[in-house]
């Protein structure tokens, strides 16, 4: 909106003309946070990497990051830190916890206005898989079944054997797991 403004004084002198043009933002930033580029697991709680990106029409200047932000489904504001700059990315990232991990962000433009709470989760699996149980059912062809049942919260991606065969990473197939 343009804006012009003149000043008058007591003896009816009136001041040169100033102008100046004033942007009306009522529309808070949207934006999204990654966490390990969007990986479902990880085995580490720190040295994680965020990924974050925010738009806004008058421009995104600052936000705040945090761990476990929601309480009984509402947000819980004592937990957010002090606004900091914008940035893209934030490396060496600590999850909060074992288990489902959450990390939650919130963008400030230029005018003030404030995002809702932005999530993303991760799962943070530190312990390592245990076989519960392996039977040798067959040997044909050179070949050895090897079935086996695996104890873990989360699935198996890869089976690794350490013997005269290989020690190379095997991937399964989806009915395999």
């Amino acid at each position: 909106f343009p804006s012009h403004d003149t000043m008058w004084g007591r003896a009816n002198k009136t001041s040169a003309i100033y102008s100046d043009n004033i942007i009306l933002d009522v529309t808070s930033p949207t934006g999204i946070v990654n966490i390990n580029n969007g990986d479902l697991y990880t085995n580490h709680i720190d040295n994680n990497k965020l990924t974050i990106n925010a738009t806004d029409d008058s421009g995104v200047v600052s936000m705040r990051v945090a761990n476990e932000c929601m309480v009984n489904g509402a947000i819980d504001e004592s937990v957010f830190p002090e606004w900091q700059d914008y940035a893209t990315t934030i490396e060496n990232w600590t999850l909060g916890k074992e288990g489902v991990s959450t990390v939650c962000i919130q963008f400030k433009d230029k005018a003030g206005n404030v995002s809702g709470v932005i999530t993303d989760q991760i799962i943070v699996d530190l312990v390592a898989p245990k076989i519960a149980k392996v039977i040798i059912s067959a040997i044909k062809d050179n070949m050895l079944e090897l079935p086996f049942t695996a104890l873990d919260g989360n699935y198996i991606n890869f089976v690794s054997f350490d013997s005269d065969f290989d020690s190379n990473l095997h991937p399964l197939t989806k009915d395999q797991y």
